[in-house]
């Protein structure tokens, strides 16, 4: 379930939602927390968050 919300997050960051992209990333996070060896789609659905966010 969390790999799956996490997934939708990447998607709805590609697509330019980041609002929807935070919530399904914290809700993945919230279900199931990612150890550090698997953060690597985590970290880059983040860094397009906070790139949309801007400065």
């Amino acid at each position: 379930m969390a790999l799956a919300t996490e997934g939708l997050a990447g998607a709805a960051s590609l697509a330019g939602d980041a609002g929807d992209a935070a919530r399904l990333l914290a809700e993945a996070a919230r279900i199931r927390p990612l150890p550090p060896a698997e953060r690597t789609d985590a970290d880059r659905i983040t860094a397009r968050i906070a790139d949309a966010a801007g400065p």
